[in-house]
């Protein structure tokens, strides 16, 4: 039955949804009323407030990037001020979730996202479609840890949809050195299975497991490939050889009350569809970082205020045949008002191992209507020596909360003298279709 799922991602969706129904129906007894926890519910009224926590799982936000398991938890979990009051679940689903975060320490939650993006040129298939699975948690095994340290997990299925590219494929068939979304067709895959630890005041913190670099390294509040800018510019620095998914230890602490430093070693070999610890230890070829910066509230990544600057080093990978790098990153975010925070990107490379030499992306992110998000960036990149010329790009985004569980984000991506396509001056990349349900 998974097998076939896998191969029917939409049939996939449509099971989710009819699951969704059953408990969309509250499950009331003559004479009693819906329970409905407290946290969710202003005093004296009868409507939840927006932004209030439906399970308990607020506590879950951590320094860690706004795309991580942890974040996903918290952001899921708040009610939202939808543009229809609509919720695909009702009130037993999320009381069943916060029994189960109470009694055993366990977060759980799952998504389905779609993009269809459209190129005005493309040197194949001008159109393509991909979808994402994924069910994702935190295990917090108790005592005074709880909801501090524990198990992150998460578990994925990435598919084409339909005959022709992916939109990861799409962007660089442009003629661009840099791609317009991250959504590939990779299949199932553990894409994070690590433990985290945190002391008691939060003040430092551990990671070591299965895990990504690109949550922890350079994040800022508008990192997500599911929410936020598509763009390679605007998401993981294109001037960071990061690598896949893989085994990987990860270190921040915060000092000065206001500063805080992390580093990392990964496995530079990592795949998005296996584990292989046996390639940290083998084969000797490491990604490894580290990062100073200051923020009001280091232990919150989309506090909105933040200066970091980090660097970078990845061996050589002989079987792969990718050189060694290395670089500088720099990040700035100042909140300027409770809905609005621009923000400046900039990274440095040598050795050619990254995307592209150098970058600056400067754009910002504002916060409508409390839970919709409309964000605009614009970004310079310089190839590496022959490869290509300067290029810039303009992507501008609305990301839209249809309904409690839906938020569906139009938006586009226009690309000026693409670097690997001197025959056009320009690229338009519209994002048709682009949804994601989350429960």
């Amino acid at each position: 039955m998974t097998r076939g799922l896998a191969r029917h991602p939409v049939h996939a969706a449509v099971a989710l949804l009819v699951v969704a129904a059953f408990f969309q129906c509250p499950q009331v007894r003559a004479g009693e009323a819906t329970a409905e926890s407290d946290s969710t519910r202003a005093q004296g009224h009868d409507k939840p407030v927006v932004g209030t926590s439906q399970s308990g799982y607020q506590t879950e936000t951590t320094s860690v990037g706004g795309h991580s398991v942890e974040n996903t938890l918290a952001d899921d979990d708040k009610v939202k001020n939808s543009l229809v009051n609509v919720k695909f679940l009702g009130s037993n689903f999320y009381e069943f979730k916060r029994r189960a975060y109470d009694s055993l320490g366990l977060a759980l939650g799952m998504d389905y996202n779609f993009l269809n993006q459209y190129a005005t040129f493309s040197s194949s298939d001008t159109q393509g479609a991909s979808g994402v699975f994924r069910f994702f948690g935190m295990w917090s095994p108790g005592g005074a840890d709880k909801h501090k340290s524990g198990l992150v997990f998460r578990i994925q299925n990435k598919h084409l949809i339909g005959q022709g590219l992916t939109p990861r494929e799409l962007g660089f068939d442009t003629g661009s050195a840099l791609s317009t979304a991250g959504f590939t067709a990779s299949g199932w895959g553990v894409s994070n299975l690590y433990w985290t630890q945190v002391n008691n005041n939060r003040r430092h913190r551990i990671s070591i497991g299965h895990l990504k670099a690109g949550h922890f390294i350079d994040v800022y509040p508008f990192l997500s490939a599911w929410t936020g800018f598509m763009d390679d510019a605007s998401y993981n620095n294109p001037t960071m050889a990061q690598p896949h998914v893989g085994f990987g230890i990860v270190y921040r602490g915060y000092y000065l009350h206001q500063f805080y430093f992390a580093a990392g070693i990964h496995d530079a070999n990592g795949t998005p569809t296996s584990m292989d610890f046996n390639s940290f230890f083998k084969t000797n070829e490491y990604f490894s970082w580290a990062e100073t910066g200051w923020s009001p509230d280091p232990a919150n990544a989309k506090s909105g205020n933040k200066i970091s600057v980090s660097g970078w080093q990845v061996n050589e990978r002989g079987e792969a045949g990718v050189p060694s790098g290395r670089g500088l990153l720099l990040t700035a975010v100042k909140k300027l008002s409770e809905n609005w925070s621009p923000f400046l990107r900039a990274g440095i490379s040598d050795g050619e191992a990254a995307l592209v030499k150098s970058m600056i992306s400067l754009g910002f992110g504002a916060n409508v209507r409390t839970s919709d998000f409309f964000g605009m960036a614009f970004s310079w990149a310089h190839p590496y020596q022959g490869q290509g010329r300067e290029q810039l790009t303009w992507e501008t985004l609305y990301q839209l909360q249809l309904t409690q569980n839906i938020e569906v984000t139009p938006g586009f991506q226009w690309t000026f003298h693409p670097a690997q396509n001197p025959d056009h001056e320009s690229v338009f990349v519209a994002s048709v279709v682009r949804f994601r349900v989350a429960f």
